[in-house]
C-alpha cells in the first residue's frame, strides 16, 4: 500500500528499506514542489542541561586528572574513603586533652 502525502495529497517515496542517510525522512512527497517528508522515528529528545553540581564534579575530575596525571579516580577516592573511615578527623568543637596528641 502506497502512501499519500498529507500536504497535497499526492504519492510518497518509500525510503525506510534502502534510506541512504540515517537522517534522511522515511517517506518523502513526488511532487518535488511540496516537498512534505515524513519521519517515522523522531529525533531523540536532548538530554536535560547539566546541573551546577554535575558541572563542578565533572571539573573536579578533570582537574584531579590533570594535575595528578592519573586516569583512575575512583581507586583513588576508595583509598581516601578508607583512609578517612579508619583515622576520624577531629573537628573544632571536640575538647582535646594532653594525651590526644
Amino acid at each position: 500500500m502506497e502512501r499519500t502525502c498529507e500536504k497535497c495529497g499526492g504519492a510518497m517515496w518509500n525510503n525506510t528499506v534502502n534510506k541512504k542517510n540515517p537522517k534522511g525522512p522515511d517517506y518523502k512527497c513526488k511532487d518535488v514542489s511540496c516537498g512534505h517528508a515524513v519521519w517515522l522515528n523522531p529525533k531523540p529528545k536532548p538530554s536535560p542541561p547539566a546541573t551546577v553540581e554535575d558541572m563542578r564534579a565533572k571539573f573536579l575530575i578533570e582537574a584531579y586528572k590533570k594535575n595528578t596525571g592519573r586516569n583512575d579516580i575512583e581507586t583513588d577516592l576508595q583509598i581516601l574513603l578508607d583512609i578517612y573511615a579508619r583515622k576520624p578527623i577531629k573537628t573544632e568543637t571536640e575538647e582535646f586533652s594532653e594525651d590526644s596528641f
